[in-house]
């Protein structure tokens, strides 16, 4: 697909990564990580 292409669908935020049988504690640790990446990018 041509990301140029004007109708070319948006990818969702973290396509093709999963993440399976995480505990409680790993999943705010990650979601602590990513929210931190994501907010560099925020205007």
């Amino acid at each position: 697909m041509n990301p140029d292409d004007p109708e070319r669908y948006e990818d969702p935020s973290g396509i093709g990564v999963t993440f399976y049988g995480l505990d409680r504690q790993s999943e705010l640790t990650l979601r602590k990580a990513i929210s931190e990446l994501e907010a560099r990018y925020q205007p």
